[in-house]
C-alpha cells in the first residue's frame, strides 16, 4: 500500500471519528431536562429527529416573574429597615448602616475606624467632601475647624451646603447635615482661626489623625509643625485650587512631593523649622494655573476677605485624603516613629 493512499485512510477515519463524537454530543445536549420551578420553560423540537438533532436544548426564564421577586425582596427589605428606624435602637442603626465598610475593611479594623478621632481644619471644597466622606465611613469623632462663613460663591465646591446656608458657619452647616445621617457620631464644629498659639486648645484631646485642608500657606505650615513637634499624626492636601487633572493626585511624603509649587514652598518653610519629612501629602504634579496668596493682616482681621477658586477636582482631593486616613488607620500606632522621629 502506498504512502498517499495510507495518508487518505487516516484522514477519512479522523473525519469519521470526528463525526460521530459531534453526533454523540448534540444528542446529549439535545435531551430535556426537568425542572421543579413552573417558571422555568423549556423548548424543544418537535421536528423529525434528522434536523432537531442538531438544535441544542434551550432554557426560558419568565422575566415577568423574576422582576415580581425582585420587587418583593426590595420591598420587604426597605420595610425592615423602616421598622429598625422607627426602633430608635441606635446601636443596631448605626451597625447597620456601617455595614457595608465593615464587609470592606474587615471588622477589627472598622473597630479602629469606629474609635477613630480626626480633627479636618479647613472645610472648604477639601475639607467638607472629607469630613462628609469620613462620616458615611464610620468615623466615631470628627472635629470640625473653620473660621470662614458658607458664601454664594462658595457653593460650587462645598461639599453639602444650600443657598440657605448662606451666612451660616461652615463648621455648623457640616455638623447639622452630619446629625441628619449619623446621629451617633460625635462631632465638634468650631469657628475658629487656626494658630500656632491656639493648638493645644484645638488639637487637644489625642486625635488619631488631623486632617489639614487650610488654603493658607502660613497657616498650613504652622499646623504641620506643630503637629510634627508634638507627634500628632497629619494628612496635608496640596494646591487642590489649582488643579484640574486627578489622574496627576498622589498621596506621598512631603520629601516627595515634586512638581507641585506650594510643596515646594511649604518645604523650603520647614526645612528653615528642622523638618525635612515624615508628613503624608496628597498633592499633584499638574502644572499649576495660580501661586497661593499669602494672607495680609488686614484679611487675618477679616477672614472673609480670602478668596478661593474651584478647579472642580476638590472632592477627589477630598476622598484621597479619606482614603488614606481609613487605609493608615489600622497602621496608625505601629507607625507612630515615622511622625515622632
Amino acid at each position: 500500500m502506498s504512502d498517499s493512499t495510507k495518508l487518505i485512510g487516516a484522514v477519512l477515519a479522523s473525519s469519521t471519528i470526528s463525526a460521530l463524537s459531534t453526533y454523540l454530543l448534540l444528542k446529549y445536549l439535545n435531551k430535556p431536562s426537568e425542572s421543579s420551578n413552573p417558571n422555568i420553560q423549556t423548548e424543544t423540537n418537535n421536528a423529525p429527529s434528522s434536523s432537531s438533532s442538531s438544535q441544542p436544548h434551550r432554557i426560558h426564564f419568565d422575566k415577568d416573574f423574576a422582576e415580581s421577586e425582585i420587587r418583593k425582596i426590595r420591598y420587604e427589605e426597605s420595610e425592615k429597615q423602616k421598622s429598625l428606624l422607627e426602633s430608635g435602637q441606635s446601636n443596631e442603626i448605626y451597625e447597620e448602616q456601617n455595614n457595608r465598610t465593615k464587609l470592606f475593611y474587615g471588622e477589627e479594623a472598622f473597630n479602629n475606624i469606629k474609635n477613630a478621632f480626626v480633627i479636618v481644619v479647613g472645610l472648604g471644597g477639601v475639607g467638607s467632601a472629607a469630613a462628609h466622606t469620613l462620616l458615611r465611613s464610620g468615623v466615631g469623632r470628627l472635629r470640625l475647624i473653620d473660621p470662614d462663613v458658607v458664601t454664594l460663591s462658595s457653593l460650587n465646591r462645598n461639599a453639602l451646603a444650600q443657598r440657605k446656608d448662606v451666612g451660616r458657619t461652615k463648621a455648623q452647616v457640616l455638623k447639622d447635615y452630619f446629625a441628619k445621617i449619623s446621629p451617633e457620631t460625635r462631632v465638634e464644629a468650631l469657628q475658629m482661626f487656626f494658630t500656632y498659639d491656639l493648638a493645644p486648645t484645638l488639637l487637644e484631646g489625642n486625635p488619631t489623625y488631623v486632617l489639614d485642608c487650610i488654603d493658607n500657606k502660613e497657616t498650613k505650615v504652622a499646623l504641620m509643625y506643630y503637629c510634627k513637634q508634638h507627634g500628632i499624626p497629619i494628612i496635608s492636601s496640596f494646591g487642590a485650587g489649582s488643579s484640574c487633572d486627578p489622574t496627576k493626585i498622589s498621596v506621598t511624603d512631603i520629601a516627595d512631593t515634586f512638581g507641585c509649587p506650594l510643596g515646594r514652598d511649604i518645604r523650603r518653610e520647614l526645612r528653615i523649622k528642622g523638618v525635612t519629612e515624615g508628613i503624608l501629602c496628597v498633592s499633584s504634579a499638574e502644572k499649576n494655573r495660580k501661586k497661593m496668596i499669602p494672607l495680609t493682616e488686614t484679611e487675618v482681621e477679616e477672614i472673609r476677605a480670602q478668596k478661593s477658586q474651584s478647579s472642580g477636582i476638590n472632592a477627589e482631593y477630598g476622598i484621597i485624603c479619606r482614603n488614606t486616613i481609613l487605609r493608615m488607620m489600622p497602621l496608625r500606632y505601629m507607625l507612630s516613629s515615622y511622625y515622632t522621629n
